[in-house]
């Protein structure tokens, strides 16, 4: 193989090559960021403050002892059957974690039962690596 033919391969391999995660700034150190997006309505209507915070009792605290946090939020998404636009209120369970947590399974645990107990389609969520600081 010609050196001109293996530094362009070398060049290639290293664009492949998966980026670096940028440094945290001083003082943050990278943790593990999961968002569970919970829908309120369901076929009986909206899920209460009254259900929801009965959930959050039996379902979530136990699950997340060490702490997590819920922000009201209103969700949009496109339905598959009307092609229509739903709009409705939304709770966004927050939580920061070391990666390879064990709370990965009990976020799991979580969505699963929310499905369950409000009749939902489908729970969202995201994973995000970020930089933070207690």
């Amino acid at each position: 193989m010609s050196r001109v033919a293996i530094l362009a391969l070398a060049a290639l391999l290293t664009a492949c090559a998966a980026p670096r995660e940028p440094a945290c700034a001083p003082g943050l150190e990278r943790w593990a960021m999961t968002e569970l997006y919970l829908g309120l309505a369901w076929r009986e209507g909206v899920v209460s403050d009254a259900q929801f915070r009965d959930f959050v009792d039996r379902e979530v605290t136990p699950r997340l002892p060490e702490g997590f946090t819920i922000v009201a939020a209103e969700g949009a998404w496109r339905s598959t059957a009307t092609g229509e636009t739903i709009r409705e209120p939304t709770r966004v369970l927050r939580r920061l974690r070391k990666p390879g947590d064990p709370a990965d399974g009990a976020l799991a645990a979580i969505a699963a039962a929310y499905k369950s107990r409000f009749a939902q389609d489908a729970v969202l969520r995201v994973d995000a690596e970020v930089c933070a600081a207690f």
